[in-house]
C-alpha cells in the first residue's frame, strides 16, 4: 500500500485546465504545483496535510468534458 504526503504525478500529452490555485479550505492538500515537462507533459505535485493513501482512476469524455484524472486521498490505517 502506497501513502505519502507528497503525491507526484507525470501525465503525458495532458494540460492543467483548473484555476493556477484550486480552493483548498476544506481539503487535506495544503498546496498544488503543476509543472510543464516538455511540450506535452504536465507534472502535478499534492502537497498533503498528513500521510494519505491514493486511489487513482481515469474518467471517459462526456458532452461537456474532456479526459479526466480522479484522485481520491483516503486516510491511512496507521
Amino acid at each position: 500500500s502506497v501513502s505519502a504526503t507528497e503525491l507526484k504525478l507525470t501525465l503525458h500529452q495532458s494540460k492543467w485546465l483548473a484555476p493556477s490555485q484550486p480552493a483548498l479550505a476544506k481539503s487535506k492538500i495544503k498546496k498544488i504545483e503543476t509543472k510543464v515537462l516538455g511540450n506535452q507533459n504536465l507534472e502535478v505535485i499534492l502537497n498533503l496535510e498528513q500521510s494519505l493513501k491514493p486511489q487513482v482512476f481515469l474518467l471517459k469524455p462526456n458532452g461537456q468534458y474532456g479526459h479526466r484524472l480522479v484522485v481520491d486521498l483516503e486516510k491511512t490505517s496507521d
